[in-house]
């Protein structure tokens, strides 16, 4: 939901600047960026999960992926807080 603001933000201010309306380049990147974020994911949880383990009795990956997943959402909500826009 954050991103379609931003991209609502991003575009406003574009348009602000440059006098053109360019919305859907700015969406159809963003959705690029979420199809190729969520194969990275798909790859990387399978890959933690297959090393570590995912069964009942061994399941460090599984346990493993949360932790992993938690610390980048720590990660991307400090790099958010300092996304500031200037009006012109």
């Amino acid at each position: 939901m954050m991103s379609n603001a931003f991209i609502a933000e991003i575009s406003d201010l574009d348009e602000s600047i440059t006098g053109y309306r360019r919305e859907a380049i700015y969406f159809g990147v963003q959705g690029l960026i979420w199809k190729s974020a969520a194969g990275v994911a798909a790859l990387f949880s399978g890959f933690v999960m297959s090393k570590y383990g995912y069964n009942p009795g061994h399941d460090l990956g599984v346990r493993l992926v949360y932790i992993i997943s938690s610390v980048l959402l720590v990660v991307a909500v400090a790099i958010l807080n300092r996304y500031r826009v200037n009006k012109h």
